[in-house]
């Protein structure tokens, strides 16, 4: 299981006596719905005979279907925000960027929801009218509207968790890549000197001394300690 939602798409066929539904089998509230009124168990709301009544109510449903992933999808971000500085990296980030896509596609979902929600209403008021026609869409499409804002809470608060952890790791990656660059600065002419002092050259004075090896290794120990605490005065360590 990625924990990834997919989208999947169901088309209504409504004519005077008859609602057809076509999906891929994606949809297993659906499939559950239908179950149930195979087995004559029918959920009040869908007892009807129009046609277009029906498939109102089972966009209602599958409307329904969105609320659990909204709350799963809250409780993710909350998770992450709690631990995202303590577990790691690579899987925060991979954490992040499944949630910030699920919340992409619950967006896009009821941004279909209402698009489809709104042309249908036009086609039932003319066609295919109820008795509570009239309040039936609005209260459906006010369901939809408070799915996009908690969508779109959803994505602000993912993004901005986005934004906060990219920079803390960015920060980190910094510290690391200044501590490798003073490392090297310090270590590279002390590198130099040792290979300045053992070439066999004529005229090279350290081979011609006593102990030449103890002051080379005194040499690059003051050298070291001496560029430690410059550094450390800069405040760049």
């Amino acid at each position: 299981d990625t924990g990834l939602i997919h989208r999947t798409e169901v088309d209504f066929f409504i004519t005077k006596n008859t609602l057809v539904t076509l999906h891929d089998g994606g949809l297993h509230g659906l499939d559950s719905l239908f179950a149930s009124c195979i087995a004559r168990h029918l959920p009040a709301e869908i007892k009807t005979h129009n046609p277009a009544e029906l498939a109102f109510s089972i966009t209602r449903f599958l409307l329904n279907n969105i609320h659990p992933m909204l709350v799963h999808v809250a409780n993710d971000i909350d998770e992450i925000r709690r631990s995202m500085f303590e577990s790691n990296s690579r899987e925060v980030i991979d954490d992040i960027l499944r949630i910030h896509t699920n919340v992409a596609t619950l967006r896009t979902i009821a941004h279909t929801y209402k698009r489809c929600i709104e042309k249908f209403e036009h086609f039932a008021i003319e066609r295919f009218p109820w008795h509570s026609i009239e309040n039936s869409f609005p209260d459906l499409l006010s369901d939809v509207k408070e799915d996009w804002d908690s969508t779109e809470l959803h994505h602000q608060a993912i993004s901005a968790i986005h934004q906060s952890y990219s920079s803390f790791v960015s920060t980190r990656t910094n510290e690391v890549i200044k501590t490798l660059t003073l490392f090297s600065v310090i270590v590279f002419p002390l590198t130099l000197l040792v290979a300045l002092s053992d070439l066999s050259i004529p005229g090279n004075p350290l081979r011609a001394v006593d102990g030449s090896f103890w002051l080379v290794i005194l040499f690059l120990i003051s050298g070291s300690v001496g560029m430690f605490i410059y550094y450390k005065k800069k405040h760049w360590v």
